[in-house]
């Protein structure tokens, strides 16, 4: 069992959250955004396939998939942006930075 399956689905959104604060940080920085967005879409997929089973679950994942494509290619087909992005995973990043400090 990996460590991504031990950890509940808000701890694994939290993580890809984390990892698309570091494309906003490096947005000037081509090298490091591709790196960033690289991991979060990595992590993204195996959260996708460990819950392939979860409707629910696997719908909204699977539109954040989309989303975040979009916003890593400039928001040309859903006008997203980063910040948008950024204003979703903040409740799962501050939920868990919450209970791990609590």
């Amino acid at each position: 069992m990996s460590l991504l399956e031990k950890i509940t689905l808000n701890e694994q959104l939290a993580n890809i959250g984390i990892e698309v604060y570091r494309m906003k940080r490096w947005e000037n920085d081509p090298r490091y955004f591709e790196a960033s967005f690289s991991r979060a879409l990595d992590l993204l997929m195996r959260i996708i396939e460990l819950n392939k089973n979860k409707s629910g679950a696997l719908k909204e994942l699977v539109r954040l998939k989309t989303l975040l494509i979009d916003a890593y290619t400039g928001g040309k087909e859903f006008d997203t942006k980063l910040d948008d992005l950024l204003k979703y995973f903040d409740y799962f990043i501050n939920k868990r930075l919450f209970y791990k400090y609590k």
